[in-house]
């Protein structure tokens, strides 16, 4: 068996035609596209044992490029997950205590929101948490306000 090799100068002021018809090239981008997600937790409310809690959360990107695959991550203590609805053409998920929702891409400059409502436990003191997390496949230039907790408290009953 014996191999074809090619060797093309670059920069190359011939026509292309010289590189073999399986050849590629490759560049290089030294300013990779870049985001900033920022998760924010809109302010929880009060409830009472059993009530289903309403809780809303923003992921915005304040970075130059669009971020890619976005990924929303939540652990939930204190209640089960009744239903989530993300912005746009956002798909959710939940197994056990932990709901995710993927939100495709979020340009630069733009937001999505998620929406979780979970039915709380029936406890004499109790609050529901989500621990929310943003992730995304394009490089994230700060990936410390990629975290946010939103949280209802219950309301003391006097019976």
């Amino acid at each position: 068996m014996t191999a074809n090799i090619a060797s093309v100068q670059i920069p190359d002021s011939a026509p292309s035609s010289r590189l073999l018809p399986n050849a590629f090239m490759l560049k290089i981008d030294p300013n990779p596209a870049q985001c900033d997600l920022r998760v924010e937790a809109a302010p929880g409310g009060t409830f009472l044992p059993g009530d289903t809690v309403r809780l809303l959360f923003t992921i915005h990107n304040n970075g130059p490029g669009t971020a890619g695959n976005v990924l929303f991550s939540g652990s939930l203590q204190g209640g089960q997950l009744v239903s989530c609805r993300a912005s746009g053409s956002g798909l959710c998920g939940d197994q056990r205590q932990a709901t995710w929702a993927s939100l495709a891409s979020i340009r630069a400059g733009g937001s999505q929101s998620l929406e979780l409502n979970v039915s709380s436990n029936f406890a004499p003191a109790a609050n529901v948490l989500v621990t929310a997390t943003a992730s995304t496949v394009t490089s994230d230039i700060n990936q410390d306000n990629n975290l946010a907790y939103g949280m209802s408290a219950m309301d003391a009953v006097q019976i």
